[in-house]
């Protein structure tokens, strides 16, 4: 059967189609990296970067949703831009039509938006800074981050074939990203209190674990403060289970403003809380304990006047690793015994371990008289 295309033309057809073969074999292997059980920062290198090889572009940048504004995203990784003008990229997700379940994200080509980038300064920016196309991604209807990517190599435009390759490696991306969100999620679930957002009684014992064997390695002691909240049940019957997890939530949120970032606060079961002061002394806890039961003292609690004290006060019991324990269980049992001597002097005081653990148990603590110094 005889044909009528030129030969030059039959040769063009198998060249595109033997480009297309080689980008969708590049496809492949790109979901099957992205897909390999990467860490998270390893996922978003590898996605970067093969963007970039993928559309031969001279860079590209990743921006994924601010911590505190969800709806605004943020340079998350970059590569070929400057480093300085990539700091200052920014996206709301209001630059971008909302898509449909099922319907393909809307990809912003800023080169022909002039009525949109008088609007939006941040569009214009891109634009500025030599962004050719600006991709979201999705998962089931909603923008879960966002690609920029700059000018191709050669010069050319970015056609209708390279805009379809984005968009499928960004659905295989944005399936792997949420995946990987979902886990920290259940991660974060696993070590974190559900009523109060601080660290649970499960995350407690492994850090403080951690830390008594970098402590007898290192040569570096810490402090562990044990507080409870005084009178706690007196609180709960008075006013209510929903004011006593008030209560409980905002006394957390106290407790974590009152340290330093490399500090660890825990709940560490019913109405007492836990703190790792890191490479903190007898001195230096004093100061720590002092600090905060004055604070909360004075804090307008609400229903604090229907206390027995007029006020919501804690007790504190403290022991240092390794002058008064070397393994975490006798270092817990420490700072537990010189809780019990707080509550039992009368509440509202810090006390400090001095002698020999004595066990004492949450539900019934055992009468003991050993050596405490009483805070100033």
């Amino acid at each position: 059967m005889e044909t009528n295309v030129p030969s030059e033309q039959l040769r063009q057809i198998n060249r595109d189609l033997s480009r297309r073969i080689y980008e969708l074999h590049n496809v492949f292997k790109i979901s099957l990296e992205l897909t390999s059980g990467m860490s998270r920062d390893q996922v978003l290198f590898s996605y970067i970067v093969n963007i970039i090889g993928l559309m031969r572009a001279n860079g590209a940048v990743l921006l994924l949703p601010d911590a505190q504004q969800p709806r605004r995203f943020v340079p998350a990784i970059s590569r070929g831009f400057d480093d300085e003008a990539a700091e200052k990229f920014s996206l709301d997700a209001s630059c971008f039509r909302l898509p449909e379940l099922g319907d393909a994200p809307e990809i912003l080509r800023p080169a022909v938006l002039p009525g949109r980038l008088e609007n939006n300064p941040n569009l214009a920016y891109c634009k500025k800074q030599g962004v050719e196309l600006i991709a979201p991604f999705t998962n089931f209807g909603k923008i879960i981050g966002v690609v920029l990517i700059g000018k191709r190599v050669n010069g050319t435009p970015y056609g209708a074939a390279d805009v379809e390759l984005l968009m499928l490696v960004n659905n295989i991306f944005a399936n792997v990203l949420n995946q990987i969100r979902l886990i920290e999620r259940l991660e974060k679930l696993s070590t974190t209190d559900g009523l109060t957002r601080i660290l649970n009684r499960r995350a407690f014992d492994d850090i403080i674990s951690k830390e008594v064997t970098r402590s007898t390695r290192y040569e570096s002691g810490f402090s562990l403060v044990l507080i409870d909240i005084d009178h706690f049940k007196n609180y709960n019957d008075t006013n209510g289970h929903q004011a006593g997890d008030a209560l409980l939530r905002l006394f957390a949120r106290l407790l974590q403003s009152s340290v330093r970032t490399t500090d660890v606060v825990a709940r560490y079961g019913g109405e007492e809380f836990a703190v790792i002061l890191l490479g903190v002394n007898k001195d230096g806890s004093a100061a720590f304990c002092d600090r905060f039961r004055r604070l909360i003292t004075g804090y307008p609690f609400k229903h604090r006047e229907s206390q027995p004290l007029g006020f919501i006060s804690a007790s504190f019991g403290v022991a240092s690793c390794p002058a008064d324990a070397t393994s975490a269980r006798q270092l817990i049992r420490c700072a537990d015994t010189a809780l019990y001597q707080a509550k039992e002097e009368g509440r509202n005081t810090v006390r400090w371990y001095q002698g020999t653990p004595k066990t004492v148990t949450r539900s019934r603590r055992r009468q003991f008289t050993p050596a405490f110094e009483e805070s100033k």
